[in-house]
C-alpha cells in the first residue's frame, strides 16, 4: 500500500507491525487490504 514504510511479519504469532504515513493511509485501508488476502483482522 502507498504509504506503508515498513512491516514486520510474525507468522509463528499471527502479527505484523506496520510503520506507515498516516496521510496516506489508515487502518481501514489496512484492514480492506489484509482480508482481500484472505486473512482476518483482529485488534
Amino acid at each position: 500500500l502507498d504509504g506503508v514504510n515498513s512491516s514486520v511479519v510474525n507468522l509463528s504469532k499471527g502479527e505484523v507491525e506496520i510503520n506507515f504515513d498516516e496521510n496516506k493511509v489508515n487502518f481501514n485501508g489496512f484492514k480492506e487490504a489484509i482480508e482481500n488476502q484472505g486473512y482476518e483482522v483482529k485488534m
